[in-house]
């Protein structure tokens, strides 16, 4: 009873003592909570963070059952001076060792952090400018002992970026006084720190999923040499500028002072890269090796503003493979090294298509070198070497491309005009060895040597098999030597009419086109070859004229001579000199006459073209002279002079369709004017004389024979041949004027005057005879000049009508030839 009595007081005993310590507890430390930890306490803890390197102190301090020390408006400073506060937190939770406490000794096990935000200025100097803010950051800061300090899953958000570190730190000293680094130090870590948190406020993420970066650092802080961070960053989505980027991935570690990125891969929609590299903070250099099929074009010119490759256009990214090294200046523009080997698929460069390039890299900033570069096009190939340097561009290449493939270079410049005046076909062929400059800024400004073979093309509607030679150009001059060329003539149309070679091979030592000057220079031509095509390569409207010269056969040429580029040049000043040991057509007096074994002279000027040297012969005789045509005229106009000597009469009455002339030789001189094809614009003078042939088998006297014969009965003589038979004559506006035609026979004398016009083609003629002496009998009814007959012809040419009229006395009275003895009469047999 008593031993129960004793339990019962003894538990009401223990249930008192537990309530007044669990009473004193609660009331002390809502007492401790309601005035603060004293003064002495705060300076102790701040005391023992002090020992492990974080110079903090705080507004209050107190006790939480559930979380133990916590302090509020906590302050952390830079060093023990306290003048620079590095962050600010609204309360951490400060865990100590509670053995330790009760024997008076305070021991800070751990710091924790929980939704905790910190708020740290770029520039300590400068409390109020921009700084770092961290959110939520949660995470344990353990001290095993006083010289460790070991961060254990701290978590949170930097500058938008999720966070994730473990740490571990240690040093006999840390609870020393720390040096304050050097102000050099300090600057370069705010400038590197502010450029890294300005980079980052370009990027942006999709909500709720920002990048992740983890951490771990180790190392011991009194040898920062040997410290290592290791550090991983990856992110679904980065975006910049309108740069997207995804399944970002960047893993490396920082340790004797060198930043190594281990794995370096993302996406930009269009291709991937996969890189690693390294980067030397203290000097803002690194090295980088990289496979890439990124859109590297676009993601330079947005991401670091440099506009690279402006020329080309990408249909697809290019494939680069590259080692490089990069340098950033205290304003962080890189400045880069690059080498390696790039292929592109299907790109436009300068406006051209391009099906393939492969190329070996190197470049530096703005300047790049591409060696073994191979290019292909839809119509050829491109090799060659290409340096980018400064303002200058230059190459050396071997091209099978077409023309069109080098517009960009000669945009509104004469080359252009010219180009745009060739033709190329599926067959045509293009090859070109150069080397030269181009003014990277302007690329109409360029010079080029080399060599240029171009097949199968036409140029100005003249067809070439092949033009080949030397070329040493520049967008103002150039100069082509050595130069050969096989025209077609398979479609000529002298060919077509009368045969002949189906090319022709030429050569020219050189041309000199001077864009300055205006000038062609061309020096020795040598050819055997139609001269019409020739010449319309350089004088359009020349050849036109020449084209009025139709050899049957090309003759040989030997050309020199300037061309004025400008209308009507004055310096245009051009020589040919041709030969042909075959015939040729030229149109006089409406129709074609042949001429053979041609000799001649033919000077171009930018007003005329001049023939002269001119030998030839026609209807079986010589000839020779010369003729100036103006070609400055809307209707060109033309004057000359020609001499012949026994020409055949039956040849050109065949010509002319004199159907009955079977015999003569005509010799004579004729000089002359005239405008186009308008008779009435021809002028001129001239002589002709008829040897041993038959007077009246010409048309237009044709008809006066019955009249004759009408006249001298069965002894007609009009079937003899003239020993002499002359006149001159003038022309007028297309009319031929004579009054002192002479004819003789071995019994008979003719004179005569009259018009022939020669756009009507009707003559107006009057012819007088003598037939005294044997046939003086005959004519003694004929009053009142005994033996004197006189006839009058008018009418077409072809068909004229003769008429016998009264025998008038001649202008010049008894001093006419009419009247002069005649020859002594025989008698011919028919």
């Amino acid at each position: 009873m008593r031993r129960k009595r004793l339990l019962h007081y003894l538990r009401l005993v223990i249930v008192l003592v537990v309530g007044v310590l669990v009473g004193s507890v609660i009331g002390g430390i809502y007492y401790i909570n309601q005035t603060g930890v004293n003064d002495h306490w705060r300076g102790r803890i701040a005391q023992e963070l002090e020992n492990i390197g974080v110079i903090a102190d705080f507004e209050s301090l107190r006790i939480e059952p559930t979380r133990g020390l916590v302090a509020g408006g906590v302050r952390v400073y830079a060093d023990e001076s306290r003048e620079d506060i590095l962050a600010t937190l609204e309360h951490l939770v400060i865990d100590v060792d509670k053995t330790k406490l009760m024997r008076g000794i305070l021991r800070v096990n751990k710091v924790s952090l929980k939704k905790a935000e910190i708020s740290l200025p770029i520039d300590p100097d400068d409390p109020e400018g921009p700084r770092v803010i961290m959110n939520d950051l949660r995470g344990d800061m353990l001290l095993p002992d006083r010289n460790t300090v070991e961060a254990r899953s701290v978590s949170g958000l930097v500058a938008g970026i999720e966070l994730e570190m473990d740490a571990r730190i240690w040093s006999k000293h840390l609870t020393g006084r720390q040096p304050k680094p050097l102000k050099e130090v300090r600057v370069a870590r705010i400038k590197l720190i502010a450029r890294i948190i300005q980079e980052i406020q370009h990027w942006h993420w999709p909500q709720g999923e920002p990048p992740l970066l983890q951490l771990y650092l180790e190392g011991n802080v009194d040898n920062p040499d040997s410290a290592r961070l290791d550090f991983t960053l990856t992110a679904n989505e980065l975006e910049r500028d309108g740069v997207v980027l995804k399944d970002v991935r960047i893993s490396g570690d920082y340790k004797n002072k060198m930043v190594t990125l281990d794995e370096i891969k993302l996406s930009d929609g269009a291709g991937r890269i996969s890189a690693k590299a390294d980067f030397h903070p203290a000097t803002r250099s690194g090295r980088f090796e990289a496979d890439s099929s990124l859109h590297v074009q676009m993601l330079a010119r947005k991401l670091f503003g440099l506009d690279i490759l402006t020329q080309i256009t990408f249909s697809r990214p290019p494939k680069i493979h590259c080692t490089g090294s990069i340098v950033l200046d205290e304003h962080f523009k890189p400045d880069v090294q690059v080498t390696g080997h790039a292929e592109i698929d299907n790109f436009t460069c300068l406006g051209v298509p391009f099906t393939k390039l492969t190329t070996d890299v190197s470049s530096h900033g703005y300047d790049l070198f591409l060696t073994d570069l191979k290019a292909s096009h839809a119509q050829g190939e491109l090799e060659g070497r290409v340096l980018l340097k400064d303002e200058t561009v230059r190459f050396e290449a071997e091209s099978t491309l077409p023309p069109a493939a080098y517009l960009a270079f000669i945009r509104d410049s004469p080359i252009e005009k010219a180009l745009d005046q060739a033709e190329f076909h599926s067959t045509s062929k293009v090859h070109i060895t150069a080397q030269g400059t181009i003014n990277r800024s302007n690329f109409t400004e360029w010079a080029a040597s080399g060599h240029a073979d171009f097949r199968h093309f036409s140029y100005k509607e003249v067809p070439m098999h092949q033009l080949s030679g030397q070329f040493d150009m520049t967008n103002l001059r150039s100069k082509f030597s050595d130069i050969e060329a096989n025209l077609d003539y398979s479609d000529y149309w002298l060919r077509r009419r009368h045969g002949g070679p189906a090319s022709a091979r030429a050569t020219v030592d050189s041309i000199t086109i001077d864009r300055t000057e205006q000038t062609v220079r061309l020096k020795n031509i040598r050819t055997t070859a139609w001269p019409a095509p020739i010449v319309k390569l350089f004088a359009s409207r020349v050849a036109k004229h020449i084209e009025t010269y139709r050899f049957h056969r090309p003759p040989h040429l030997v050309a020199d001579g300037t061309f004025g580029l400008k209308k009507g040049d004055a310096r245009t000043n051009f020589r040919i000199d041709a030969r042909s040991p075959g015939s040729m057509n030229y149109d006089f007096l409406g129709k074609p006459l042949t001429l053979q074994r041609l000799r001649g002279r033919v000077r171009i000027r930018h007003d005329r073209v001049e023939v002269t040297g001119l030998s030839f012969h026609t209807f079986q005789g010589p000839a020779s002279g010369s003729i100036t045509v103006r070609t400055n005229q809307k209707t060109p106009s033309y004057q000359g002079e020609f001499q012949w000597s026994r020409l055949h009469l039956k040849d050109i009455g065949q010509l002319y369709k004199f159907n009955n002339a079977e015999r003569g030789l005509l010799t004579g001189r004729l000089d002359f004017t005239g405008q186009g094809n308008n008779m009435r614009m021809f002028n001129g003078k001239g002589s002709l004389g008829l040897e041993r042939g038959n007077l009246f088998s010409v048309p237009m006297l044709g008809p006066i024979s019955p009249l004759i014969g009408g006249v001298l009965g069965k002894r007609n003589p009009t079937n003899q041949q003239a020993e002499d038979a002359s006149c001159t004559f003038l022309i007028r506006k297309g009319v031929v004027l004579s009054n002192d035609f002479l004819a003789t026979t071995r019994s008979l004398k003719f004179t005569g005057e009259g018009t022939i016009d020669l756009q009507q083609k009707e003559i107006d003629l009057l012819v007088r005879m003598n037939a005294r002496g044997l046939f003086s009998v005959l004519s003694l009814p004929l009053r009142p000049f005994m033996g004197l007959f006189q006839f009058k012809g008018t009418g077409p040419v072809m068909t004229p009508r003769w008429r016998t009229v009264i025998f008038t006395n001649p202008a010049r009275g008894k001093k006419d030839p009419i009247f002069r003895k005649p020859p002594k009469a025989r008698v011919v047999p028919e």
